[in-house]
């Protein structure tokens, strides 16, 4: 339980930074990209304020005395914000590369794939870092499970 908990507090810093950053680029009102990371846009205030909140719960969750079912709580909700936000990213790169016009309705593939490729927004690559939250969706983690059908 203490490398998770580790993992959700190292993580929710991460965002908290992440999140600071992408605050002061939209204040600023640069773009930059670094690597396979791109921080700027129409919307980056709000998803600095996204992924800085998000931080912010998943450090709460781990930091604070709260019971294990309300910790989990907290992560998946915190997820769940992270999945919104690149969801909509993705769906808006996928929607960009429609050339547009009243004829054309369909991308070609080559359009898309080139539209998915890098520089991503950073939470585009947090999301994946949220997968181990999906454990706590149904409240019981496998492992769990997994010890009781041995014990019985």
């Amino acid at each position: 339980m203490r490398i998770t908990r580790l993992y959700w507090a190292f993580f929710g810093a991460s965002l908290l930074v992440v999140g600071g950053i992408e605050l002061a680029v939209g204040i600023l009102g640069v773009s930059r990209a670094v690597g396979p990371v791109s921080i700027g846009g129409t919307y980056v205030l709000w998803r600095g304020i996204i992924l800085a909140t998000a931080g912010g719960l998943y450090t709460h969750a781990v930091l604070a005395d709260v019971p294990s079912i309300r910790e989990r709580a907290i992560v998946v909700l915190a997820s769940g914000m992270l999945w919104i936000t690149a969801g909509t990213q993705l769906f808006t790169a996928v929607l960009e590369a429609i050339p547009g016009g009243a004829e054309t309705w369909i991308a070609p593939p080559g359009a898309i794939f080139g539209a998915l490729a890098p520089p991503y927004a950073p939470a585009l690559i947090a999301v994946l870092l949220t997968l181990p939250a999906i454990r706590h969706v149904d409240g019981i983690a496998v492992i769990d499970r997994l010890r009781e059908v041995v014990a019985s």
